[in-house]
């Protein structure tokens, strides 16, 4: 079967999952006010500029179980989702705006990177936090994310030059200098033009790791 997923404006979609159901869960970014949410999911309505998504959708494509937007009233985009063994869900991805961070967590404020956890259903925001250099905007771009059988939860992305030659305006002045790294971190140091790599825990409350 085949389906389009988004509303009036621009709608990328860029992750896409099976649960233990064998349902899809997709995600990505929107422009678009009447992208289509459900009713009692964390965010119902769109917060303007871009937002990110998510949408679980029924395994033969016949119903939109649960949709919701992601994010604030600036530039948001969910890049990548994984789910734990409860189908609870994780989304990594980046931000221009004010992302909410949750007690207990690991974060470093007023970053363009962040992570969340949602309620399988959507309806609860279980933990959120943004890392990266706190310049107020995005610093990687991510590539590769996932939850592992412990829940550590692994997050990769480049940054730097390359973002600039390829003209992406959010991303202009893009740098990895200033991510944070561990004392055994395989490269502690950046050109500012680098592969970025960082570890946390379950529950987000501890830096397990991060390395260039």
């Amino acid at each position: 079967w085949a389906s389009f997923v988004g509303g009036s404006g621009e709608d990328p979609a860029y992750t896409i999952k099976l649960d233990s159901e064998n349902k899809l869960w997709v995600a990505g970014g929107t422009a678009s006010s009447d992208f289509a949410t459900t009713t009692g999911v964390y965010k119902m309505t769109y917060g303007g500029n871009v937002d990110g998504w998510i949408a679980n959708i029924e395994n033969d494509g016949s119903a939109l179980i649960a949709a919701t937007f992601v994010g604030t009233t600036s530039y948001d985009q969910v890049y990548f989702l994984d789910l734990n063994k409860n189908d609870e869900v994780y989304v990594y991805g980046q931000t221009a705006g004010n992302i909410p961070v949750s007690p207990g967590v690991y974060s470093n404020t007023n970053s363009g990177q962040f992570l969340q956890k949602f309620s399988k259903d959507l309806t609860t925001l279980n933990l959120s936090t943004v890392f990266g250099s706190r310049r107020g905007a995005p610093d990687i771009s991510p590539t590769a994310f996932l939850v592992n059988d412990c829940n550590n939860i692994y997050m990769t992305g480049w940054g730097g030059a390359i973002n600039h030659n390829i003209n992406i305006p959010l991303m202009l002045g893009s740098s990895t200098i200033g991510m944070p790294t561990t004392a055994d971190a395989f490269q502690s140091t950046t050109s500012g033009s680098d592969f970025y790599f960082i570890v946390l825990t379950d529950d987000a409350s501890e830096f397990l790791y991060g390395t260039f």
